[in-house]
């Protein structure tokens, strides 16, 4: 998930994507989730919310770029 220019967290959004997307995701054999972000970001409590809940099923990995994601994946 590319999050450099950050989201807003709406609840609707936030129980269909726990609901909803997150098992959907699980079943296509997914087993890790990127987000691309600063090394700080305005959004930390979302992506702290969000990585939680990713957690429970994937990897998570935060990095600066796309490229850097899937250096840490392939480790």
């Amino acid at each position: 998930m590319d999050a450099r220019n950050g989201f807003v967290d709406v609840e609707d959004d936030v129980r269909w994507g726990f609901d909803y997307f997150l098992p959907e995701l699980k079943k296509t054999g997914c087993k890790i989730w990127g987000f691309i972000l600063p090394e700080i970001s305005d959004i930390e409590g979302e992506i702290d919310l969000w990585t939680r809940e990713i957690e429970k099923n994937f990897r998570v990995i935060r990095a600066l770029s796309y490229e850097e994601i899937l250096d840490l994946a392939r480790q």
